[in-house]
């Protein structure tokens, strides 16, 4: 069986805090733990309603801004406006789709920092 660790973490863009962005830690063939950033930035993964944190190994991370929250998250999203266009990802792919973002879980609390940027070289 897997070995558990909690994580938290920190996620900014540009350099200030990225709220309401979910984080993924997934590992090939295993299910996911997650977390929901708050106006700080910061997150903490669960994996499901009882277990907190991540197994511990090498994971990929996958960040993204549009995202439909797992139901337990108790995560509401903010509500939808009639007539207003539809919601676009603002992160670069390099984040989500075609992730670069790895972390390594190990025992013991770790707190894993992303620092994203809106521009593929870095510079805001």
């Amino acid at each position: 069986m897997f070995e558990w660790a909690p994580v938290i973490g920190r996620v900014t863009l540009d350099g200030t805090p990225l709220p309401n962005a979910m984080v993924t830690f997934s590992e090939a063939g295993y299910s996911s733990s997650w977390g929901i950033t708050d106006s700080d930035g910061r997150y903490e993964l669960i994996f499901d309603q009882k277990q907190k944190g991540a197994a511990i190994g090498k994971k990929s991370v996958v960040i993204r801004t549009v995202f439909s929250p797992p139901e337990i998250s108790g995560y509401t999203p903010p509500p939808v406006v009639e007539g207003a266009p539809e919601p676009v990802e603002k992160l670069l792919p390099i984040y989500h789709n075609k992730t670069t973002l790895t972390a390594d879980v190990v025992a013991g609390p770790n707190e894993v920092n992303f620092e994203l940027y809106s521009t593929p070289q870095g510079q805001y």
